[in-house]
């Protein structure tokens, strides 16, 4: 179950996204929402009980098959 919050007003969504660079870091891994102008990291939402570093190693791991088990990452922070 997802962590997300509406009321009349306003609406709440716990998101988490990953920063994803090429190799010489020139380069930033983006996403385009279809039927929107904008552009977004990979990511999603987290599930209750899930934190945001083992939801983005899920969702990475559902949108892009990478096996972060395999992979050299750092975790950069948390962002309100």
């Amino acid at each position: 179950m997802d962590i997300y919050i509406k009321d009349i007003k306003q609406q709440f969504i716990f998101r988490t996204s990953a920063l994803i660079l090429n190799k010489d870091k020139s380069k930033v891994l983006l996403f385009n929402v279809e039927g929107r102008s904008i552009y977004l990291l990979p990511g999603g939402k987290v599930q209750f009980g899930e934190n945001s570093l083992d939801a983005i190693i899920r969702e990475l791991n559902e949108e892009l098959n990478l096996d972060m088990d395999k992979m050299d990452f750092s975790y950069l922070g948390l962002s309100e």
